[in-house]
């Protein structure tokens, strides 16, 4: 086999292989610049939230978590901010893996006797549902709460739910 014989057999090998090399080039550019263009695309990490009852979720991303409440960010932008006590226990727990501290929520009792004291006062005043509370300056000492959540149900009015502060 001459020279010019063996130049003539790699040549096209050769000229393959570039050819081959320059499309792999390619399409490992395609992949850079497709990952570039994703992780420069706003991530979102939402999740569904919802509240002890299972009654309320929302969709949305966690935002920051202040003492005892968590701001959330809904996909339309708007921000809410719900009590870390209202969250159900996967939402805490799903707090708790990412670091941050949830204070125990011991189901608070209610005082028997305020209860029956507002049970003559929720039926004087027809109303739902009434609750009080007694506070000093070291927190808490005594609630009551009687009545249903809505008018017309059996759903009983909880220590936990939230409520309307008025006057009459």
């Amino acid at each position: 086999m001459q020279l010019s014989d063996l130049i003539q057999v790699v040549l096209p090998i050769e000229s393959r292989s570039r050819k081959n090399g320059d499309a792999m080039k390619l399409l490992l550019l395609t992949i850079l610049i497709c990952g570039l263009l994703f992780l420069a695309a706003e991530p979102s990490w939402a999740r569904k939230w919802s509240d002890t009852t299972g009654k309320f979720s929302v969709e949305a991303e966690l935002v920051e978590v202040k003492a005892d409440k968590v701001l959330l960010r809904k996909a339309g932008g708007s921000e809410i901010t719900v009590p870390v006590a209202r969250l159900s226990q996967v939402d805490r727990r799903y707090l708790e893996s990412l670091g941050n501290p949830v204070p125990s929520q011991a189901e608070p009792t209610a005082d028997l006797q305020i209860s029956e004291l507002l049970k003559q006062v929720q039926q004087q005043s027809d109303v739902p549902a009434i609750a009080a509370a007694i506070v000093t300056s070291e927190g808490l000492a005594a609630f009551g709460v009687t009545g249903v959540r809505k008018r017309g149900t059996k759903s009983p009015a909880m220590p936990n739910d939230l409520w309307h502060l008025g006057s009459t």
